[in-house]
Order: C-alpha cells, then structure tokens, then sequence
C-alpha cells in the first residue's frame, strides 16, 4: 500500500514536470514582436489590402513567419525585434500601398461617373 506522501506527491511531481515542459516549448516573443502581430492582423482584416495590395500583403506575411521562426527557436531578442521591425514595415508598405491604389481607384470612379 503506497504511503499517503507518494499519493500526494505523485500528482504534484507529474504537474510540475507538464508545466516545466510546457514552458521550454513556449516561443519567446518581444513587445515589438506582438505588436507587428496585431498590425498584420489589422492588415489582413482590411479589405482594401487584399483587394489592391495582395503581392504587398505576401511579403509582409514572409516576413512575419520570419521574425515568428526566429522566436520560435527562441533567438535573441536583439534579432527578433530587427526581423519584427522589418516585417512592421512591410505591412506599413502594404497598408499605404491599398490606401494609394483605393484612392487612385476612386479618382478614376468619379472621373467616369463626372464623364457620364
């Protein structure tokens, strides 16, 4: 018959091993990097880009799976930010390119219904 320690402990000595294998498999991450996160997310989630900036869109997507390889093998935090910040700028590019593009595509809109 097991003691009443090794019925307690057994549980516990199985929780700590789950939590501290479930912490070393946990990617690191930046501030920067959750940030440019929530841009693409903003990014994707505008129709003008997929409409008007879709090639734009894709590199910005590279580079975010980029900077999310590099935290997931848990690089240094100097890298991950370098990689982050140079994915936020693709997808700053990406949102100004559909903002250009949908304004052109208006101008020429009006222009045909002024035309008319």
């Amino acid at each position: 018959m097991k003691s009443s320690f090794t019925r307690v402990m057994t549980p516990i000595a199985i929780a700590i091993t789950l939590l501290l294998g479930a912490c070393s498999t946990t990617p690191k991450t930046t501030a920067l990097l959750d940030q440019t996160r929530s841009d693409f997310m903003m990014a994707q989630n505008n129709p003008a880009v997929g409409t008007y900036a879709p090639l734009e869109m894709k590199q910005a997507s590279e580079a975010l799976a980029v900077a999310n390889e590099a935290a997931l093998n848990k690089d240094s935090e100097q890298r991950i930010d370098s990689l982050a910040y140079l994915a936020k700028q693709k997808i700053a590019t990406t949102q100004e390119v559909a903002k250009q593009k949908s304004a052109e595509a208006e101008v020429q809109n009006r222009n045909k219904q002024r035309d008319q």
